[in-house]
């Protein structure tokens, strides 16, 4: 997550490496996830450098897909199989594997029709392939035949009882027509012979809650986070399980580990301020929110939450304290935040009966607020004011935005 020490080590690894495609994979693989633009750039250079190297067109390829533009993560995976096959001794194997990609793609993509042809192919040279056949269900299922794709799944898993993707498609139509018991019984033979993918065990845990064994998800989760601590959906999950079955203990853990991991995730000092909240301790509830406001002091709704909750339970010094921060500091916390910290400030001494300073301070705060955060200052308003009042002094404050229409649209 350090861009500067990242390029530092690609850059050493161009000068130490021969392989130079793989660091671009490496180097793009990194700036992915991050950066689309970024990412495909990188790409791209690696191709104008060595247009014929196909592991860079399949590194691409699967960004478009993360990006949701599978249609050109297909046309780019096809550029690399007409690559592969300029080669008369190439790799059937890869072409193999390259064109099944491009179905994937197209299917994702929603060119079924497309598919449909590929897979035609597919089948013509490889009668027998699985992955070949459970295409056609797939395409089935998303053309909204769901007996006809249950009919080619059922015939894919009987001949080849251990082909994963079947089952998890099959697993799929399962629980869109309510069968839960056998979808939990697909995914759980998927999850053994899968290896236990992250994505499969998933999908077996959200089937345990729709269930409602929540011990069973509970188990199901702890077991990803075994062998891949870091993997976010199943962090949260357990952490829903612990808090429905009260299990404190167990995600005071969690948390602890997870805020190792992750110290700059307000959202995880959210969940803890929910947990101590919950079991009637205020102080170690704010001290959270706090925690998250101060790992991410540009995140909007980390500070907003931690404000409000000051301003909640009469912690009015220290919810002074903070929102002067974000007064006085322009380059401190989210960008245009500062008519709503004064907002908080006004709220704070409208409680302590300074109306006539809660007065001066909200009338800035509505003269300068962008249309993001003026909603945020007319509810400070009606918090501290109540509705009613609220809404009259924000009409005697049109004046302030005489050509404004949405100051007019939140009196209404």
């Amino acid at each position: 997550d350090q861009p500067a020490p990242v390029d530092q080590i690609i850059s050493n690894l161009f000068e130490e490496v021969d392989d130079r495609a793989l660091v671009y994979i490496l180097w793009g693989r990194f700036y992915g996830p991050r950066s689309e633009k970024r990412g495909l750039a990188i790409f791209d250079e690696a191709i104008n450098e060595d247009p014929s190297d196909t592991r860079v067109y399949e590194a691409k390829a699967a960004l478009l897909a993360r990006y949701g533009r599978s249609e050109e993560a297909a046309d780019t995976m096809a550029k690399a199989l007409e690559i592969l096959k300029s080669d008369p001794e190439h790799n059937e194997a890869a072409a193999l594997r390259f064109m099944k990609t491009i179905v994937w793609y197209r299917i994702d993509g929603g060119q079924l029709d497309v598919a449909d042809q590929l897979i035609s192919e597919l089948q013509a040279e490889h009668p027998e392939d699985s992955e070949a056949t459970t295409f056609v269900g797939i395409i089935a299922a998303r053309r909204g035949d769901h007996d006809r794709a249950l009919e080619v799944f059922d015939r894919v898993i009987d001949t080849d009882p251990r082909y994963v993707a079947a089952r998890v498609e099959r697993a799929k139509l399962y629980i869109v027509s309510g069968e839960l018991s056998r979808a939990k019984d697909d995914l759980r033979v998927a999850n053994e012979e899968g290896g236990a993918t992250n994505q499969i065990a998933m999908q077996l845990g959200g089937v345990y809650e729709r269930m409602h064994d929540r011990v069973s998800a509970q188990i199901t989760y702890e077991k990803i986070l075994d062998r891949d601590p870091s993997y976010e959906p199943a962090i949260r999950r357990l952490m829903e399980i612990y808090f429905q079955l009260e299990s404190w203990t167990l995600l005071e853990g969690l948390l602890d580990d997870v805020h190792r991991r992750f110290p700059n995730e307000p959202l995880y000092y959210e969940i803890e301020a929910d947990m101590w909240r919950r079991r009637g301790n205020t102080d170690k509830s704010l001290a959270a929110l706090g925690a998250g406001a101060k790992a991410a002091p540009k995140d909007r709704g980390a500070v907003w939450n931690y404000l409000v909750a000051l301003v909640s339970a009469r912690h009015y010094g220290e919810a002074l304290g903070v929102a002067d921060q974000y007064i006085d500091h322009e380059d401190f916390g989210p960008e245009d935040f500062g008519p709503w910290a004064k907002a908080i400030k006004a709220h704070v001494y409208v409680r302590q009966g300074k109306t006539a300073e809660a007065e001066v301070l909200f009338a800035e705060a509505v003269a300068e607020a962008t249309r993001d955060s003026l909603d945020d200052v007319s509810w400070q308003m009606a918090d501290a004011y109540g509705p009613a009042q609220a809404v009259g002094k924000l009409t005697d404050m049109f004046d302030l935005r005489p050509d404004d229409w949405q100051i007019r649209a939140l009196v209404g």
